[in-house]
């Protein structure tokens, strides 16, 4: 027979609050890869080759450090709150946008299957 965790519905909201948090720094990350990647065009019309690489590479470098450490804390997070852990296979960032994709229904019945309810929600 499997405990059962609970959890207040303190820590949910702050779970999805996160991830709310992720989802906008995430688009924001993005803008700056496009933001990145005209700087590396400008530069590299003006024949300035090595500049172009250099920068492309370094702001690649640090934008996708900042985004795995985002998703990192995410996942931790999730295992936390919901129990869920990344599938077989499953990237970091598939991983959340299965559970963005995911209704409070769904992430309510998710959490009870791995075994966390949350104080105050009525189970049928």
């Amino acid at each position: 027979m499997r405990t059962m965790r609970t959890i207040g519905t303190k820590e949910l909201d702050e779970f999805i609050e996160v991830l709310q948090i992720v989802g906008d720094k995430t688009r924001q990350m993005a803008e700056m890869s496009l933001g990145a990647a005209v700087l590396v065009n400008a530069t590299a019309a003006t024949g300035q080759l090595d500049a172009a690489l250099e920068t492309g590479l370094t702001a690649g470098a640090i934008i996708r450090a900042e985004h795995d450490s985002l998703l990192t804390d995410f996942e931790r997070q999730a295992e936390n709150c919901m129990g869920e852990c990344r599938h077989f296979a499953e990237t970091p960032a598939r991983f959340f946008e299965r559970i963005a994709s995911m209704s409070a229904a769904e992430i309510l019945s998710t959490m009870r299957s791995n075994g966390i309810l949350v104080k105050g929600v009525k189970y049928v």
